[in-house]
């Protein structure tokens, strides 16, 4: 009998949209004190899976990161289904994105945006003539304006969103976005939940503009002022061509919108490298700590997958992931 008053509660609470706290707070009263596998499948079956196009999109999504949340922090097993649907809500940057496999595994989870960008004009034509061979369709590169980025939004009808508008949404965009002339009001536009990026700490040079774009990113509520300075000589920094990435008029039109957009949360940045130069990666770690960010590093508790075991040349115990955060 408890446990179907506790069933009932967290049913009711989680249809009546009360607060997450609430939710959760009945979630462990059914599991005896912890969100269990047994308790995390009725979540799933009784309230998620019945809420989907018919739940306030942005409710289900703060709800979903609150359960894996507390799931996680107890060290359980988190339901595969509740990993694969939380990724359909959140806006995925990749800065140096390269051959775009960081992209292509994102598009298959079905994250709901897929951002790729590049530096390299070339690099990015190659880029996306790889999502082409793995069926993945692309928008085109176009300049960062207010109209473009609204377009990459969520379908939504009246505030619920779909499985219909997450399958039939092009949610990967490939994007020209040299990290020594991106401007912070076109940063701020692209409002990503998580940034990932992959061997990027190499050029002693670039990481200035690196570190700069990260700032912008993991803040939205800084201003330029509070920001590291970073010139933009074209004889320092990075040497992409900037005339057709971000420009003054991309800043203005990302700037028309930019003081309508609603406060979110902090998103968090993801970095993997092999650390090749211990001068330059202190160097990195300087100029995270002058821009205020915090740094984490996880290769400790999430070691590298065992992907592709098949190449035993590929030495994997090199490679670090660091999580870094606004302070």
């Amino acid at each position: 009998m408890e446990k179907q008053i506790a069933s009932l509660h967290l049913v009711s609470a989680f249809l009546a949209m009360e607060p997450t706290d609430c939710v959760m707070s009945h979630a462990r009263s059914l599991g005896g004190g912890s969100v269990t596998v047994d308790v995390q499948r009725f979540i799933w079956d009784h309230c998620i899976s019945k809420a989907i196009g018919k739940c306030h999109a942005p409710y289900l999504k703060i709800f979903l990161k609150k359960l894996i949340l507390e799931i996680e922090s107890n060290r359980d097993d988190v339901l595969d289904e509740l990993y694969e649907l939380y990724s359909e809500f959140m806006i995925s940057l990749k800065v140096g994105s390269g051959v775009g496999l960081v992209g292509i595994c994102l598009s298959h989870v079905k994250a709901s945006k897929v951002i790729l960008s590049d530096g390299g004009l070339s690099t990015l034509s190659n880029m996306k003539l790889n999502l082409k061979m793995n069926q993945i369709s692309t928008e085109d590169d176009e300049p960062v304006t207010s109209e473009c980025l609204d377009s990459f939004d969520h379908a939504q009808i009246g505030g619920m969103r779909t499985e219909i508008d997450i399958i039939s949404l092009p949610h990967v965009k490939c994007l020209h976005l040299p990290w020594e002339c991106a401007s912070e009001s076109v940063l701020q536009k692209l409002k990503p939940d998580i940034i990932l990026g992959a061997d990027v700490i190499y050029d002693p040079l670039c990481l200035p503009h690196l570190v700069r774009v990260l700032s912008i990113l993991l803040d939205k509520t800084k201003s330029s002022s509070q920001l590291p300075r970073v010139g933009f000589d074209g004889a320092i920094g990075c040497s992409h061509d900037c005339s057709n990435g971000c420009g003054a008029r991309d800043v203005a039109a990302a700037c028309d919108s930019a003081g309508s957009a609603s406060p979110a949360e902090h998103p968090t940045a993801y970095i993997s490298s092999v650390i090749r130069n211990a001068n330059t990666f202190d160097r990195f770690l300087a100029l995270v700590d002058e821009a205020n960010l915090a740094i984490t590093d996880l290769t400790g508790t999430l070691p590298p997958a065992s992907l592709l075991p098949y190449m035993q040349s590929y030495d994997r115990s090199s490679i670090r992931l660091f999580k870094l955060s606004s302070k």
